[in-house]
């Protein structure tokens, strides 16, 4: 697992297996409309299902798959371009403009640690 910062957000990455599947798991937590810190995103990017979660840990939404070859690679790039209004959909705070500006350092520390745990993964299961 890796994890960094980026102002009130914190981005997690991971390797999970779940039912059958697995995959790197991209977790999002931040600060809600009601102050509250919560995970607000997660793209669970699998190999058979990938999809991703708004406001995972506080409401009961339905995932939203994702099509794509490399749905790690699709994941940052929908962060990079849509943060603000994934945090809205999620009913989290937006990223102030330094959180907007660092961004994409730390999106670039999730790929490159994302590779190296998939890659490690991989090597222990097969």
């Amino acid at each position: 697992m890796y994890e960094t910062q980026n102002g009130r957000f914190t981005f997690r990455v991971a390797f999970r297996h779940v039912e059958g599947d697995r995959g790197l798991a991209i977790h999002v937590f931040g600060p809600t409309s009601d102050s509250q810190e919560e995970e607000v995103l997660r793209f669970d990017c699998f190999e058979k299902d990938p999809h991703y979660h708004l406001a995972w840990s506080y409401r009961n939404d339905p995932f939203i798959r994702i099509d794509a070859g490399d749905p790690f690679g699709w994941a940052l790039s929908k962060l990079a371009g849509d943060i603000q209004t994934l945090l809205q959909a999620a009913s989290s705070l937006p990223m102030s403009e330094g959180e907007i500006s660092d961004l994409e350092s730390t999106l670039s520390s999730i790929e490159r640690q994302g590779r190296v745990i998939a890659s490690d993964a991989e090597r222990r299961s097969g």
